[in-house]
């Protein structure tokens, strides 16, 4: 969210956002729990491809000058998070990395980018959607 503050030029939507999304985290992980502990499996390439394409995303994102360095510790925060997402689901069962991986990468075609952009976006990450390879 604070990425999205910066890109967007502010507002208070990214506070109220950061609310709504409390309720959808929770379901998300009350849903997700029923399958833990997960057993050690090999993850999915298309989930860590779909990282490896956010990250590249937030990587080229651009703030206005007086927001620059603000924007390049959020962006090397965010990707220290990514990458760490991407190295823990890799070692889950398939069809989990690829739950974590669509729920997770869900804000960014709307948060971080136009509305075209955002559509190509989500038309990579929909493989994501189908069960097993």
């Amino acid at each position: 969210m604070s990425i999205g503050y910066i890109t967007n030029g502010g507002g208070t939507m990214s506070g109220h956002q950061a609310t709504r999304d409390s309720v959808g985290v929770e379901d998300f992980l009350a849903e997700l729990s029923k399958s833990l502990p997960f057993p050690e499996a090999k993850g999915d390439e298309k989930a860590a491809n779909v990282i490896d394409r956010t990250i590249s995303i937030i990587k080229n994102l651009r703030a206005p000058r007086d927001q620059k360095s603000e924007l390049a510790e959020r962006v090397k925060s965010a990707i220290e998070d990514w990458t760490r997402l991407k190295d823990m689901i890799a070692e889950i069962p398939l069809d989990d990395a690829k739950k974590i991986a669509y729920f997770a990468t869900d804000p960014v075609s709307w948060w971080l980018m136009k509305k075209e952009d955002g559509e190509k976006y989500d038309k990579v990450r929909s493989i994501l959607k189908s069960p097993g390879k």
